[in-house]
């Protein structure tokens, strides 16, 4: 077997095309540091970067570096001065190299490895792992983004889901725009008002929009406005989530246990005392060690037990064979709920009413907002893991990298 100078050796490593050679190969072993410079011969022809004719070479840039694979547990490094070609029709502009993307301050296979990681990795973990800037990461995260956006053709998905995000207390809103049929995340908007929705919608061809089959949402004002104006026929292809739905009723059955508790308190009885998250459960998902409590509660018949007892029955209305079947369904717990004297169930059973069309569009395209909930729940987590974002670009490329269904193939 024959002995290879490093140089040889990190020329075959690296592939590189010609007319590009390995110059030098520095080691620096009190910082555990890889330098190789690399070269092209006086004379070289380059392609030019727009119209691919051989050019001869203008100048130079300044020397630059990218960040490589480590050697064993060194930090590789390539250094080089990139040339620029003398194009005749399109003029002077810096060559592309083989071994780096432009403006790119790592390589192609640094670049797969940090991508690799970012998948499981939120980016400062990527860093510490790649021993990398944030920033670094950040930006191969951004080049994958946006690589995947300009493969992936952009036209209105046919079901369509929106879902508000909460960011923060000091952060407001995004909005999630969802492909339900591919069940990935279309887009991230910032904000959730009906003209930032709205002037989104409307980007796409009026043929497009037309296309839409249906819209699954909550009963948001701004999101009702929003494909109102954008969607044709969107009163019968808006859908309002079942989950929101039962969220609203939720919320309506917290209020009337915290009015009970506070008048039973002046009585000295303390019986609702922690039971909130007891009520909050659907019927089935009662932990099997809270039963009994539960039982015992129900058999004061107290208000928190009528309100809750509405809620749970509302709940049959999604299992209805058909349409009709539904509205009559409604119609009966509308009357118990409208004759209940609990305020808060009142005014859900009146909201719920106004909207009852688009609730029982349900029947017509069989659509929830289930898969919006569960991109929700992925985002949240990633949120979790990167302890929040305070950079609304940034979460947005997240998101899509994460939940936009997008090829970020890189060929190396």
């Amino acid at each position: 077997m024959s002995t290879l100078s490093v140089e040889v050796f990190y020329a075959l490593l690296l592939s590189l095309p010609e007319p590009w050679k390995v110059k030098s190969v520095t080691l620096s072993p009190d910082h555990k540091r890889v330098d190789i410079a690399l070269r092209h011969p006086v004379g070289s022809l380059f392609p030019c970067p727009k119209c691919k004719k051989e050019c001869s070479v203008y100048d130079h840039s300044r020397p630059r570096t990218w960040r490589h694979l480590s050697t064993l547990q060194a930090q590789t490094y390539l250094h080089a001065q990139v040339p620029r070609t003398r194009c005749t029709e399109h003029g002077a502009l810096q060559a592309e190299v083989a071994w780096a993307l432009p403006f790119a301050q790592t390589t192609q296979w640094m670049e797969l490895r940090v991508m690799e990681t970012l998948k499981v990795c939120d980016i400062q973990g990527t860093a510490t792992l790649q021993e990398l800037s944030w920033s670094s990461c950040q930006e191969v995260m951004n080049r994958a983004v946006q690589r995947g956006l300009a493969r992936k053709e952009d036209k209105m998905p046919s079901v369509l889901g929106l879902d508000e995000k909460h960011l923060g207390p000091s952060q407001g809103y995004m909005t999630l725009v969802n492909d339900l049929e591919e069940r990935v995340v279309k887009e991230v908007l910032v904000g959730r008002d009906a003209n930032t929705v709205q002037e989104y919608l409307k980007k796409y061809p009026q043929e497009q929009r037309a296309g839409v089959k249906a819209v699954a949402m909550d009963m948001s004002g701004s999101f009702r406005k929003a494909v109102d104006e954008a969607i044709p026929e969107a009163d019968k292809k808006v859908v309002y989530d079942r989950y929101h739905i039962v969220s609203m009723l939720n919320r309506a059955v917290d209020q009337v246990r915290r009015q009970e508790t506070k008048e039973m308190k002046k009585d000295g009885d303390e019986s609702l005392k922690g039971s909130r998250y007891l009520w909050l459960y659907a019927k089935e998902n009662l932990p099997e060690k809270q039963q009994d409590r539960f039982e015992s509660l129900r058999a004061l018949e107290l208000k928190t037990g009528r309100a809750w007892a509405i809620k749970e029955l509302i709940r049959d209305l999604w299992h209805c064979p058909t349409k009709e079947a539904g509205r009559e369904h409604f119609e009966r717990w509308y009357s118990w709920a409208i004759r209940s004297r609990l305020e808060p169930i009142k005014r859900s059973a009146r909201t719920l009413n106004r909207h009852l069309e688009q609730v029982l569009n349900y029947f017509t395209h069989r659509l929830t907002n289930a898969t919006s909930e569960g991109l929700n729940s992925v985002i949240e987590r990633l949120k979790q893991k990167a302890c929040g974002y305070r950079n609304d670009a940034n979460l947005r490329i997240t998101i899509l990298f994460h939940c936009g269904g997008l090829d970020l193939h890189l060929a190396v």
